[in-house]
């Protein structure tokens, strides 16, 4: 229920990448790391390029990489 919540609430522009960010966590908790790994994605793609928020879901992102056992992708991520 709090996915699909967060999901409205990522329609307001000024929320989006927090909405995107806590989706993606849900997922990690719930052991799904694919669908967590997309939604940091889709919050990366909404984030602007440079910021503390960026490079936090940058690291994040490795750690998801990381957690699917793709070491190169999570090496290369914060390079």
């Amino acid at each position: 229920e709090a996915i699909e919540e967060f999901k409205l609430a990522a329609a307001d522009k000024t929320r989006t990448v927090e909405c995107y960010s806590v989706i993606s966590d849900c997922y990690r908790q719930k052991k799904k790391l694919k669908e967590a790994l997309k939604w940091i994605e889709n919050a990366l793609e909404a984030s602007p390029e440079g910021t503390h928020e960026f490079w936090a879901l940058k690291f994040e992102l490795a750690s998801l990489n990381e957690g699917l056992k793709d070491k190169k992708k999570a090496f290369s991520t914060t390079v």
